[in-house]
């Protein structure tokens, strides 16, 4: 389920937090999402994010591969 609003523009949005792992894609390597404790953050071009739980299955945008996280 998409947040309910738009994230500030003018905020900071890298992450600096030592907890978070990198979903990779398995075939390309391209950045699928960060992973924290039980929830998967995916974000997208243009401002779309989206916070999830595991399990996970996501395309690849780069090179199309199903990936899935358990």
């Amino acid at each position: 389920m998409a947040a309910p609003f738009r994230p500030n523009r003018h905020t900071n949005r890298s992450t600096s937090c030592t907890t978070e792992q990198t979903w990779l894609c398995s075939k390309c390597f391209m950045k699928l999402g960060h992973l924290n404790e039980q929830r998967v953050e995916i974000c997208f071009a243009r401002g779309h994010q989206y916070v999830v739980s595991i399990p996970v299955t996501a395309v690849c945008r780069n090179c199309g591969k199903l990936n899935e996280l358990r």
